[in-house]
C-alpha cells in the first residue's frame, strides 16, 4: 500500500503556497522573469470548481503536480482548456530534477502536446518554454537545456 505524501504549505515573498513544490516553481518563474499570479482565478467546470496554480495572463494557466501527473488532473486541464478556450500547462515534477519532469500542454481546442521543453536562447540570455526550436522573440536557434539547475541559484525552503 502506498502512503500519500502530504504537501507542506510554504511562504515565498509573502505569498502562502499550498505546497513547497508550488513555492519552488514561483521562485523559478521569478528567476526567469515570467510574471505569474498564484491561484489567480477559480473556474466552474461541470460539477466542480477548479483553480489552476498559476496564471501567466488571461489565456494561459499552469498546474503543478509532483512527478507523475494523475489522470484526473489531465481531464480537468483538458476540460478547462476546451470550455474556456485557454492554454493549460501541467508541470509534473520539480525543475531541479529536470530529467524526470513532464511538461504537458492542452491548447484551446483541447489538443494534447508533450513536446514542450525548456531551452536556452543565447541571444536573449534566457530560458524559454518552447516546442519549435527557435526563439519567438529574436528567432535565434534555441539550445536544449539538459538541466536547469545550472541556470537557477539553489534555493531551499
Amino acid at each position: 500500500m502506498y502512503e500519500e505524501i502530504q504537501p507542506k504549505p510554504t511562504q515565498y515573498k509573502g505569498i502562502h503556497y499550498r505546497s513547497r513544490l508550488e513555492a519552488r516553481w514561483a521562485l523559478f518563474f521569478d528567476y526567469l522573469k515570467i510574471p505569474v499570479e498564484y491561484e489567480p482565478k477559480q473556474f466552474y467546470l461541470e460539477n466542480f470548481r477548479y483553480t489552476p496554480d498559476f496564471g501567466i495572463d488571461n489565456t494561459t494557466f499552469i498546474e503543478i503536480k509532483p512527478s507523475t501527473v494523475p489522470l484526473g488532473t489531465l481531464k480537468k486541464a483538458q476540460n478547462l482548456a476546451t470550455q474556456f478556450r485557454l492554454n493549460v500547462f501541467i508541470f509534473g515534477g520539480d525543475f531541479y530534477e529536470y530529467r524526470d519532469m513532464q511538461i504537458i500542454k492542452f491548447n484551446a481546442l483541447g489538443i494534447l502536446s508533450f513536446d514542450y521543453d525548456f531551452r536556452y536562447c543565447p541571444a536573449c540570455d534566457a530560458l524559454k518554454l518552447d516546442n519549435v526550436g527557435k526563439c519567438r522573440v529574436c528567432q535565434s536557434e534555441l539550445i536544449e537545456q539538459t538541466h536547469t539547475k545550472e541556470k537557477v541559484k539553489y534555493y531551499t525552503f
